[in-house]
């Protein structure tokens, strides 16, 4: 348990790491002006990881002590679910966005609406790869997650370097999306490399769309 502990450790350390890298290079960057409009983006738009909060929340302990059969089945219909339901409501945020941005911090902030909407894109990525890395949690790989992160992080890094100082908020916005795509790839990649199984198919089954179907039918009973 210790040793997993330590191992997992490094997902957080780098986590931090790639936050604060973000973070130096978008205020040492972008003109005092396109801060602030970034920051309102990015705050807004993060409301949507509650998506990937809540399955991983769930997924994880679930998963615990199962075969690697069950894992991938679980880890595929989870993929499958938050992805199309935080796909869904960011379609709708990217529509409402200028009435939402309008309402919460007034008209001067309408300018953060083209980043404010490819940070949606953003979102839905990291939902979806936020997910399919949780096999390797449950399998007992947690380093290879950490990895993952790292090498994102020196993509985005770079990114993040030659887009920024041209294009300013679009840049910061497409070094993420860039970033989260190859993180997918990565991700999906990894699956043969390190589980020695297929990648997984991330589109939703037959039976997928029951079990979504039965489970809002108990929400309403409820």
């Amino acid at each position: 348990m210790t040793n997993y502990g330590l191992r997992s450790y490094g997902i957080d350390l780098v986590g931090g790491i790639s936050g604060q890298t973000s973070q130096a290079l978008v205020v040492g960057l972008m003109s005092p002006t396109a801060l602030g409009l970034y920051t309102v983006a990015m705050s807004v738009s993060r409301m949507l990881t509650m998506f990937e909060d809540s399955v991983i929340t769930v997924l994880l302990p679930k998963s615990a002590a199962r075969s690697l059969d069950e894992i991938i089945v679980l880890t595929r219909r989870s993929v499958g679910i938050s992805t199309l339901l935080t796909a869904i409501c960011a379609t709708i945020v990217m529509v409402l966005g200028p009435v939402l941005l309008r309402l919460l911090y007034g008209t001067e902030f309408l300018g953060a609406i083209p980043v404010f909407r490819i940070l949606l894109v953003e979102i839905v990525l990291q939902t979806t790869t936020g997910v399919l890395v949780q096999t390797f949690m449950a399998t007992g790989k947690p380093e290879a997650i950490a990895s993952l992160q790292l090498l994102t992080l020196c993509f985005k890094a770079l990114l993040m370097f030659l887009l920024i100082p041209q294009y300013q908020l679009i840049g910061a916005g497409l070094a993420l999306v860039i970033s989260s795509i190859l993180r997918l790839i990565f991700t999906i990649a990894s699956y043969p490399l390190l589980l020695k199984v297929n990648p997984l198919k991330l589109i939703l089954t037959r039976e997928d769309w029951l079990f979504l179907l039965q489970t809002f039918k108990l929400i309403k009973r409820r």
